[in-house]
């Protein structure tokens, strides 16, 4: 891999989780590649179960096959929690816990404590990161994704109703469709029977504060969940401390949501599920101009029926209510001054969707799975810009309508005591249709844009094979072969958007993504808690869609971005003919000097990856260039102390390489190390105290550069953050 090698703080980080785990003579809970939370899990925020530490025993899985089987026997690298390792972190934000895993990252590094929620898409292994996810996020099956934009409401998930989180890497749109390019995460939530009553209060400096709670219960065949959180923060300047002005000033989030779960068991083969959430969040973005807020419900029902010989059948029925607002500024060179530039006062969405998966055993060694989905989308932008000395002189509205609809079918053999087998193979159709965008003169209404697009649409194949061997009874081999698609959003094809002075275009003929890759990977389990894995792939994705820089500001009109002010740019989204990211991930674990300290382990991970833009028709000029927003190595190194009653604790390091901010690799983003630390104490019976740090050593880690390369705007992550609370649980 190029690049790599004048890394040195990665390259030491990496070496010295590795060389730790390979030290020890004892194997640790492989909580790095457990599977998904089982009943006597320990809750996060909640004082750990009585019992010894999760042994590294086959877990199953259902996100990277719908055919459920061990995580041992799927031939696709999958990375899963269970609560009790969600729990013991330094993070508040599960964006943030989920960073463990090298490669999982929001756009420009960025958390979403105080980010703005369309920078918040989830990108796996530097499949070409942007605002929009590259990687599919369901909870309980449905997607979280923002049906509008791609990006993920992050605090729309309560933290104490995560019972496990899997992360599947690689494409598997042969099994889920769009927006699985680079991979799958899947949440699950507390389902009755899991706990009676999970809670959590928290408070911190910067004017943190977070209440939590979940409710359970079985009253005979009815099953009732009910969940709840309130978080805010005052948040932390956003802008690189030499740069501040007078208009710099913290950026601060306040959220809440709400959500009941219904389970009826209306017979011993059959259930029926409903649930419900409603959603609210409100961000300060930094300056006193700017901010956004949301406002959402999304709804399901769904049912499970066995019927034995003839096999499993789920069908779920879902839809999202969504409006979304978002207010912009230009700022002056010395950020002492601002003035409105564009205001999204109504970003209106809905979706509705549908699926239906059947499940059989053929034989003892043969399963097969088949099913169907579709999701239908319609969201528009209302925005006034253009701001003149008596306000904005001008309003847009843009948006349109698309469908995604797909059959797939899957085989799973077993062929021999030792060897599986894997095919899927999946069709897609995608369409976009009443697409618009009308543009006038609030002065006089006077039109100045009306164009109607033309309906697009796309047929698309997605297959995947994949062969499990155990080698040994300690060594499994892996290999899966892929093609994927992510089609873009109605956010990409038709909302422009600011990054102060950086204007990014929106673009209606758009293409939709497509990937095609390889994973081998190898998997060590000597004995019952040691493990290590390591894991090559190759990724190339045609039509990737990137922010292609058209030119710099010189405070005049560009097309198609219209007036872009001194020292900033004019961006749009553009299909880039080819790009590529090939890598090595490491996964490790091992108990540390077992015979000097009882309960004393380490966990190690990181990823190398070279990433590049192959081929860019429109703009030669940046073939060779690093994708942007990637950074070619990243590595974890955690020190875990737990045992089975008692306090836990943790100290954390994570190390994240150079990477670039733009296409044309001008604005560098330093690498950076930041640190964590916890502490839990159980004090009664069912409850915990807790005290945490995150950047512990207040590290200063860039997340994003805009302007120009010598006089550009830096803006930076969060800094040191200290917070401490309580929590109860009874099962």
């Amino acid at each position: 891999m190029k690049r790599i090698f004048d890394r040195p703080r990665g390259a030491w980080l990496t070496a010295v989780a590795v060389g730790l785990v390979c030290l020890s003579p004892e194997a640790a809970v492989a909580q790095v590649a457990t599977g998904p939370a089982r009943a006597d899990s320990a809750p996060a925020d909640s004082a750990p179960a009585e019992k010894a530490p999760a042994e590294n025993v086959p877990t199953v899985t259902v996100t990277a096959s719908r055919i459920p089987r061990p995580v041992g026997e799927v031939a696709a690298p999958i990375t899963a929690f269970d609560r009790e390792e969600l729990s013991l972190g330094a993070e508040q934000t599960l964006d943030d816990t989920l960073r463990r895993v090298p490669g999982f990252g929001l756009f420009r590094r960025s958390s979403s404590l105080v980010a703005h929620p369309t920078s918040q898409g989830v990108t796996l292994r530097g499949v070409a990161p942007s605002g929009a996810s590259r990687s599919l996020v369901l909870v309980d099956g449905i997607p979280a994704n923002d049906p509008f934009g791609g990006w993920v409401y992050w605090s729309r998930i309560p933290s104490v109703s995560v019972e496990s989180v899997e992360i599947v890497r690689g494409g598997v749109s042969s099994h889920w469709g769009n927006a699985a390019l680079a991979g799958v995460v899947h949440v699950r939530t507390t389902a009755p029977g899991d706990v009676r009553v999970r809670a959590t209060a928290e408070g911190g400096d910067r004017g943190t504060a977070r209440a939590e709670a979940v409710v359970a219960e079985r009253v005979g065949r009815l099953g009732v969940v009910a969940d709840g959180r309130y978080f805010r923060t005052g948040g932390y300047p956003v802008v690189e401390d030499q740069d501040r002005g007078s208009i710099d000033i913290a950026a601060d989030s306040e959220s809440g949501t709400a959500g009941t779960k219904l389970v009826w068991q209306s017979s011993p083969s059959t259930s029926l599920r409903a649930s419900g959430r409603v959603f609210r969040e409100t961000r300060g973005n930094g300056t006193p101009l700017t901010g956004n807020d949301t406002e959402s419900a999304q709804f399901a029902v769904g049912m499970t029926h066995d019927a034995a010989a003839g096999g499993t059948v789920e069908a779920d029925l879902f839809a999202t209510l969504q409006t979304f607002e978002s207010f912009f500024s230009a700022q002056d060179a010395d950020r002492n001054g601002e003035r409105p530039a564009l205001d999204q006062y109504d970003v209106p969405s809905r979706s509705a969707g549908a699926s239906l998966v059947w499940t059989r055993p053929m034989t003892e060694r043969w399963s097969v799975a088949a099913g169907s989905d579709a999701l239908w989308v319609e969201g528009f932008t209302h925005e006034r810009f253009f701001f003149g000395d008596t306000g904005f002189r001008r309003e847009r509205e843009a948006g349109g309508r698309s469908i995604t609809s797909g059959a797939w079918i899957e085989s799973v053999v077993a062929a021999g005591a030792r060897t599986e087998l894997s095919a899927a193979v999946r069709v897609d159709y995608w369409r976009t249709y009443d697409g618009r965008r009308r543009e006038f003169e609030l002065a006089d209404g006077s039109v100045r844009t009306d164009r109607d697009f033309d309906a697009r649409d796309r047929w698309l194949v997605s297959p995947r094979a994949g062969l499990v061997v155990r080698v040994t009874d300690d060594l499994r081999a892996l290999g899966a072969a892929y093609r994927s698609f992510r089609a873009p959003t109605l956010n990409e094809l038709y909302r422009p958007f600011r990054v102060r002075n950086d204007i990014t275009e929106a673009n209606e003929a758009l293409d939709p993504e497509r990937l095609s890759g390889f994973d081998v990977g190898l998997e060590w389990t000597p004995r019952p808690r040691w493990r290590v894995a390591v894991t090559g792939f190759w990724n190339e994705i045609e039509d990737t869609v990137a922010n292609v820089t058209l030119a710099p500001g010189t405070g005049g009109v560009i097309a198609p971005c219209g007036f872009v002010p001194d020292g900033g740019s004019c961006r749009q989204r553009r299909n880039l003919d080819r790009t590529r990211a090939r890598g090595v991930e490491l996964e490790a674990a091992a108990p540390l000097l077992p015979a000097l300290v009882d309960g004393l382990s380490v966990e190690g991970a990181a990823l190398v990856v070279d990433s590049e833009i192959v081929r860019a028709n429109d703009d030669p000029s940046i073939e060779g260039n690093e994708l942007p927003q990637v950074a070619d190595t990243e590595a974890t190194l955690r020190l875990l102390y737990r045992r089975s009653r008692g306090p836990r604790a943790v100290v954390e390091a994570r190390y994240v390489g150079r990477q670039f901010e733009d296409d044309r690799n001008r604005l560098p983003l330093d690498d950076a190390v930041t640190v964590g630390a916890a502490v839990f104490v159980p004090f009664a019976r069912d409850w915990e105290v807790f005290v945490r740090a995150e950047n512990l050593f207040d590290a200063e880690v860039e997340v994003g550069r805009t302007g120009d390369p010598a006089t550009g705007l830096t803006t930076v992550g969060a800094p040191l953050r200290v917070s401490a609370g309580v929590s109860y649980q009874l099962r």
